[in-house]
């Protein structure tokens, strides 16, 4: 799916972070580690509040975006979270 159609898709008032309870500094590892633990407390066989089926499906969306590199590039970009913008070698 490529990049901009995907995060188009990204509800504008959710932030990926929050989501998975995490800052913009979290490495790889951490992230991986966030999106376990929420979505076993969202998964709809655990959890039976009505909104968990909606709060599982934003786990893995924004685990989804923060786990791919590109993808999250792309996201800390359009959100302001990364000011420099480089190409693939890291050249501006």
């Amino acid at each position: 799916m490529p990049v901009l159609r995907y995060l188009a898709q990204q509800p504008k008032e959710t932030c990926n972070y929050e989501t998975l309870g995490i800052t913009p500094k979290a490495d790889s590892k951490q992230i991986k580690l966030a999106y376990y633990e929420k979505s076993k407390e969202y998964h709809p066989d655990v959890n039976q509040s009505p909104d968990a089926a909606v709060k599982f499906q934003e786990v893995n969306a924004a685990y989804e975006v923060l786990s791919n590199e590109q993808l999250k590039d792309e996201y800390d970009y359009n959100k302001g979270y990364k000011g420099n913008r480089t190409g693939f070698n890291g050249e501006k």
